[in-house]
């Protein structure tokens, strides 16, 4: 009997013990013991994957096919390349130089008649030779180019900045460079080069470099 009565006073005790840190807990509101005891207990849950959709068109040029797009894609793609070089032409209408030039470098990435059109006008009116001999530069992505483009290259090859002569020598380089020698581009090119040695405007270093790009492509 009086083990029972002990054990029911144990009992009675740690039950009290039990209220009080439930009291203390809810009156000072401390519960990072109890935050850190569920957190031990329960594993953190792991973060959802995003699963992203496959580029359809670029698995298919891995699988080395193709994928044709769309005319709404073709449509948007074509806009879109309008958008960008109107925005160029109004950059190289700009009186900042920096501009200018900024817009002669954007059309480079955008290789239509009208791109080409603007940078043949910056390229011999612009008042800025950086602008100019970016403008040269810019027409080297076009392939191929006018022949309106070709003969405002030559006459950029007596442009009185330097930088502008070289840079249009290099365009219409690399025309040659995508032409058979037997194609009429390429002999017109060929002759409009033959003709510039004889310019009174070509530096003796810049005649060297013709001269030394005749020879060239007469012995290849």
């Amino acid at each position: 009997m009086k083990k029972i009565v002990r054990r029911i006073g144990l009992l009675l005790l740690l039950i009290g013990l039990i209220a009080g840190i439930v009291k203390a807990v809810l009156v000072y509101g401390n519960f990072e013991p109890i935050k850190a005891l569920l957190s031990k207990a329960t594993p953190a849950k792991a973060p959802a994957v995003q699963v992203k959709m496959p580029d359809f068109r670029e698995l298919a040029m891995q699988q080395g096919g193709t994928l044709e797009p769309t005319e709404a894609q073709l449509k948007e793609e074509k806009a879109i390349e309008n958008s960008q070089v109107a925005t160029a032409g109004q950059w190289l209408a700009s009186a900042n130089a920096q501009q200018r030039h900024d817009g002669a470098e954007q059309l480079s990435a955008y290789p239509t008649a009208e791109a080409e059109k603007l940078l043949l006008n910056a390229l011999s009116g612009d008042a800025d030779p950086e602008v100019r001999s970016t403008a040269a530069e810019s027409l080297s992505a076009f392939e191929p180019l006018s022949t309106a483009a070709i003969a405002g290259l030559f006459a950029a090859m007596d442009d009185s900045n330097q930088n502008v002569q070289f840079n249009a020598l290099s365009t219409l380089q690399n025309q040659i460079a995508n032409e058979e020698s037997n194609s009429k581009r390429y002999q017109m090119i060929m002759r409009g080069l033959k003709k510039k040695l004889k310019s009174t405007h070509l530096s003796e270093e810049m005649r060297n470099t013709v001269r030394g790009f005749i020879d060239d492509q007469q012995l290849s």
